[in-house]
């Protein structure tokens, strides 16, 4: 039985760019940093649960939303609950076999958006929605059906670089900013970047 976790990146700190960035991908990502604005509304997280589902798995969320350690929960479509976990602060272990065609959500206590781990086990065990959720936010990505683990990683790793580089400026253009929070920015971005080009699909919603 296979095993993987699922935790928070390893980020680089702050520094020059990594590699050029064209003056239009540098504005995207600029606003997108800059802006608290959540992301596109053209596909809804949880659309195929149903009603009673969906008040199940929300309250489990805030349940779990600011917890100091990872917690994890699978839910079928009826809300059923098939699978929990209680990790460290920044992992937590998930057995892919569970999670096919499962709604995958899980805290982050950071605050950080989704990682690329969060990213590769959710498409490596084809489940139909990862969620993150924090103190601010509720996280949901998707997966196009036609999109290899070596696209979805290799875009994280060129975006995210881009992205961090980016927030560092940015947050060095505010005399300094609350690191997590210049990560959190930087990664939103890419993520955004990531779902314009069409290799994820990616929703950010405020916690209300």
């Amino acid at each position: 039985m296979e095993n993987r976790d699922m935790r928070q990146p390893e980020l680089p700190g702050p520094g020059g760019y990594p590699l050029e960035i064209p003056d239009d991908l540098h504005q995207r990502l600029w606003k997108d940093i800059d802006s608290d604005t959540d992301s596109d509304d053209t596909w809804t997280p949880l659309e195929e649960v149903s009603e009673t589902g969906k008040s199940i798995i929300l309250r489990a969320e805030n349940s779990i939303r600011k917890h100091p350690r990872e917690h994890l929960r699978v839910f079928d479509l009826n809300g059923g609950e098939r699978y929990r976990k209680t990790g460290e602060p920044d992992r937590v272990p998930i057995d892919l076999s569970i999670i096919p065609g499962q709604i995958v959500t899980h805290n982050h206590p950071r605050g950080l958006p989704p990682s690329i781990q969060d990213i590769l086990v959710g498409h490596a065990g084809s489940a139909l929605e990862i969620r993150v959720v924090t103190g601010i936010f509720t996280y949901a990505i998707r997966f196009p059906e036609n999109i290899s683990q070596t696209e979805l990683k290799s875009g994280w790793d060129h975006l995210s670089r881009l992205g961090m580089a980016v927030g560092w400026e940015w947050s060095r253009s505010r005399r300094g900013n609350p690191e997590d929070d210049t990560i959190r920015r930087a990664l939103h971005a890419a993520l955004m970047e990531l779902a314009r080009r069409g290799v994820l699909k990616y929703r950010r919603d405020r916690d209300v």
